[in-house]
């Protein structure tokens, strides 16, 4: 699976050009609402994946590529690298190695889902964070998927929830995508939880800059709907 720093993504569609230059600078003024608000062509709705390199189960997810497949063109999959991606970085099996030693309390993903739960008790670890709009102060929804103890049971929860995210994305009415999609996971009994309201950019943000300071990224995947 092919990935790009998701900051890149952010510069193309706000430059409206396919020539990257993989040196943004000033990462505020990029993440500006305007800007991000030109990434609706593509993607209808967003998740950020959360996981350390001790989430065997969910790392060996990743690794196996098919996300990208399993999210669709309408649903735009985030997740920290240990490794900078100003161009495109292929995650195969030997990726996601570079921070098996860094602590759980230090991980910049979970470091950023405890910040979406800074006001009450945080849930288990790792997990799947489901949102609509980045430019915008939301709430998010939370999936655990920690209880899997293999590949195929996290494959098999991801492709249910990522396909109910992408329905509802096309069919819920303005301001009801949350709602919709709690119905629908909870229908199809897929345990979840609200998070606080937040500032999504200032919280991407936030992590953005505490995996850069760690030589990482937040990526995203550049097949389907890229």
């Amino acid at each position: 699976m092919l990935v790009l720093s998701f900051a890149a993504l952010v510069e193309e569609a706000s430059a409206n050009t396919k020539n990257l230059s993989g040196n943004i600078r000033d990462l505020a003024s990029l993440f500006q609402p305007e800007n991000l608000e030109r990434l609706r062509p593509y993607a209808k709705a967003y998740c950020f994946i959360a996981f350390h390199a001790s989430d065997q189960a969910v790392v060996d997810y990743v690794r196996g590529g098919t996300l990208d497949y399993d999210s669709g063109p309408d649903v735009l999959v985030l997740f920290v690298l240990d490794e900078p991606a100003p161009a495109a970085v292929q995650v195969d099996n030997g990726s996601l190695t570079a921070w098996v030693d860094l602590s759980a309390g230090t991980h910049p993903a979970y470091q950023m889902v405890r910040d979406l739960f800074s006001s009450t008790s945080v849930p288990p670890l790792p997990g799947l964070v489901l949102f609509e709009d980045l430019a915008e102060d939301r709430e998010a929804l939370y999936v655990p998927l920690g209880q899997f103890e293999d590949e195929s049971k996290v494959r098999g929860c991801m492709r249910q929830t990522l396909s109910l995210v992408a329905h509802t994305a096309t069919t819920a009415e303005p301001k009801k995508f949350l709602d919709d999609l709690g119905i629908a996971l909870f229908r199809h009994q897929i345990e979840f939880e609200r998070t606080n309201r937040t500032p999504l950019r200032e919280w991407l943000l936030r992590g953005l800059r505490a995996a850069r300071e760690r030589f990482g990224d937040i990526v995203a995947g550049i097949g389907l709907g890229m």
